[in-house]
């Protein structure tokens, strides 16, 4: 804020990732909430990695753009376990956010990601991303329907590569402006994917929205796929 609105640098991802560190509600580091752009983009994963193991204990992001950036996570991480990576395969340690390309698809590195995280027994964390009127249909059950099947879509994969492989679910069905074409967020009349029948997973509740969180293959110990 001090700083004024510019591009994010590593020394700006350092001080947010300090920043999850410290509060003790935040259990995962996901992602690049800033942008390192002083780091050329062939290496900026490495570094944003490497950081978020030097500098917090919290459960770790994979990058996964490409197979080889997915590799080069789970490695760092196993390093920063003491394990080698068929170690790491027998402890669930990472996690990376899959998208679905809406409708109905996933594209190539998505794809890979949920290939290769099941196949390393790391969490696939499948969020369908609906926009009603938009990506999606504009009712609400069919808006809600093809996000099931695209998160279905992606559950199968990471199953047929490693039955068990641990997966969780988070979906948001919202409007869309069809004036501007921007996303309803934090408006009272956005509509709430429930999928809760369908998995019996946990509900978080939330003032303003309500996000079903549902695990639907919890280790290979559980059996319960």
């Amino acid at each position: 804020i001090k700083n004024g609105l510019r591009q994010g640098t590593l020394k700006d991802y350092c001080d947010i990732i300090r920043l999850r560190q410290y509060f003790n509600v935040i259990h995962m580091i996901s992602g690049a909430p800033v942008e390192p752009m002083d780091i050329p983009l062939e290496s900026r994963q490495l570094y944003s990695t490497l950081r978020a193991l030097e500098l917090s204990d919290k459960v770790p992001y994979v990058f996964c753009q490409s197979r080889q950036r997915i590799h080069d996570a789970l490695s760092m991480i196993a390093i920063a376990k003491g394990t080698d990576r068929e170690g790491l395969s027998k402890e669930t340690s990472s996690f990376s956010i899959i998208n679905s390309n809406s409708p109905l698809q996933y594209d190539k590195p998505m794809a890979i990601g949920l290939i290769e995280l099941a196949k390393h027994n790391q969490l696939a964390m499948i969020t369908p991303f609906s926009l009603a009127g938009a990506s999606h249909p504009i009712s609400l059950g069919a808006a809600n329907s093809m996000a099931v099947a695209e998160m279905l879509a992606a559950l199968t994969l990471t199953q047929l590569v490693n039955p068990g492989a641990p997966v969780a679910s988070a979906a948001y069905t919202m409007n869309v402006n069809m004036q501007t074409g921007s996303p309803g967020f934090g408006l009272t009349r956005n509509k709430r994917l429930s999928t809760n029948r369908v998995t019996d997973g946990p509900i978080l509740r939330y003032p303003y929205q309500v996000i079903y969180v549902y695990l639907i293959a919890y280790t290979r110990r559980t059996g319960y796929i």
